[in-house]
């Protein structure tokens, strides 16, 4: 098919609205996709062009338009389609290419118009005939449909109530009605008997193409690549210097782990002199005997700095030689009393064995009540004659008082001290408990 200047090729409506073209519909038959029918129903109705190929069929068509034309573009929007330049335009298709082009039944489809008005069409066509002379038609014009013919029956979609010839109806499929789906709950023209739930995000690694109502049941590809994942796949330490580090991770999750100072991953130190599983930048010096007085429960390494309190004087009668640090306690039992013959000043505790010579006897005129020891020293003072009137047996120092003359009187007998008239011994006593006293208190 063709149109020149001289020849113009025509496909014009009376309808307001010009021919129906469907979003989803091609400028050629061969091109639309009748799979897509039982969801889009309105795509069934798209006009187009052809020389002998329906939708679905194999479409060897080609096409040359003057640049200057829109006579395409118009018509995919409604409107009127005109070539009537001197370059024009045409489809065909290279004869022997295919069957396409070949009569049915003496006829060859050129096209699908869809309007509801009334359609005049001007065409152009060269032919082969049998022994492959090339042919021309011009100028064939067609008034469709033609007056009186159309739809007879008022229950289809196409009714004509003026036709009076049945040029055939069209009826709804089903699921539908004349205008569309009879059931359509969220209005995007698939019939709900139809819908297809699945995921309709393009973007999504499970996107499903035949879906017609998106479940939400998209997915993305982790950045591990899984659909869907949660990178675990690929996460891990990526880290080498850790002790989890793992070679075949490409993205750290944060779980990396490492030795903790002075520390390798096995958790021995990396510095151990004395091998006692204390590293050496954390040894604590000090002292570590738990019986020392100075233990240090911190320390790790002995630094010989113990302390062993207690008394370290070798003659002390509680000696600890086990102390090291003299604390003051030793204890030298012995004589602390200067004045003793046995003093020891070095004791520092009196364990009462001081020795103190000297005249124990109470009634001796150098009585000391310190003595411990009578050396004998004792002095008596009194008449040592034992010629005297008053001798006393136990004197051993005369004090001169001895008297040798018998008394006849109280003034001549000083010493008949109970004025018998005789010095005896009763008068001895008598002294002896005078004696010391002064005479005022006799």
């Amino acid at each position: 098919m063709y149109g020149t200047d001289s020849a113009p090729w025509e496909m014009i409506s009376t309808a307001d609205d010009g021919f129906y073209n469907d979003a989803l519909g091609a400028d050629f038959g061969g091109s639309v996709n009748p799979m897509f029918f039982p969801m889009v129903p309105s795509l069934e109705f798209d006009s187009w062009f052809t020389i002998g190929a329906e939708p679905g069929d194999d479409d060897g068509i080609n096409s040359a338009f003057d640049a200057a034309l829109t006579s395409m573009a118009d018509f995919n929007s409604g409107g009127d389609f005109i070539v009537d330049t001197f370059v024009g335009g045409s489809v065909f298709i290279v004869p022997g290419a295919n069957d396409q082009g070949v009569p049915v039944n003496g006829k060859v489809l050129l096209g699908q118009f869809t309007t509801s008005g009334v359609v005049s069409a001007l065409v152009n066509v060269q032919f082969r005939d049998a022994n492959q002379e090339s042919l021309y038609a011009e100028g064939m014009a067609l008034t469709f449909p033609a007056p009186g013919v159309g739809c007879t029956d008022e229950n289809a979609c196409n009714y004509d109530p003026e036709a009076v010839i049945d040029a055939g109806c069209v009826y709804p499929e089903e699921f539908y009605n004349c205008e569309g789906c009879i059931n359509d709950t969220d209005g995007d023209g698939v019939c709900d008997e139809l819908e297809l739930e699945g995921c309709t995000d393009s973007s999504a690694c499970n996107y499903d193409s035949s879906a017609t109502d998106d479940d939400g049941s998209c997915l993305q590809n982790d950045l591990c690549g899984v659909c869907g994942g949660d990178n675990s796949s690929c996460s891990g330490c990526t880290d080498s210097s850790a002790c989890n580090y793992d070679s075949s991770s490409t993205l750290d999750d944060g779980s990396c782990t490492y030795p903790e100072m002075y520390y390798d991953c096995n958790g021995n130190c990396v510095n151990d002199t004395d091998g006692d599983g204390i590293c050496d930048e954390l040894e604590v010096p000090g002292c570590t005997d738990a019986d020392a007085d100075n233990y240090n429960s911190d320390a790790t390494d002995d630094d010989g700095s113990c302390e062993y309190l207690g008394c370290t004087n070798p003659a002390a009668d509680n000696y600890d030689e086990g102390a090291n640090v003299d604390d003051g306690s030793c204890i030298i039992y012995g004589c602390t009393n200067q004045a003793a013959d046995n003093y020891n000043e070095e004791a520092t505790d009196d364990d009462g064995s001081c020795v103190a010579s000297g005249c124990t006897y109470v009634g001796a005129t150098n009585y000391d009540p310190v003595n411990t020891s009578d050396d004998g020293s004792c002095i008596f003072l009194g008449c040592t004659d034992s010629t005297a009137l008053n001798f006393i047996a136990h004197a051993n120092s005369d004090d001169g008082s001895c008297v040798f003359e018998e008394c006849t009187g109280e003034s001549d007998c000083p010493f008949d001290a109970n004025g018998d008239g005789e010095i005896g011994s009763a008068d001895l006593l008598e002294f002896l408990v005078a004696y010391g006293q002064a005479c005022s208190d006799l």
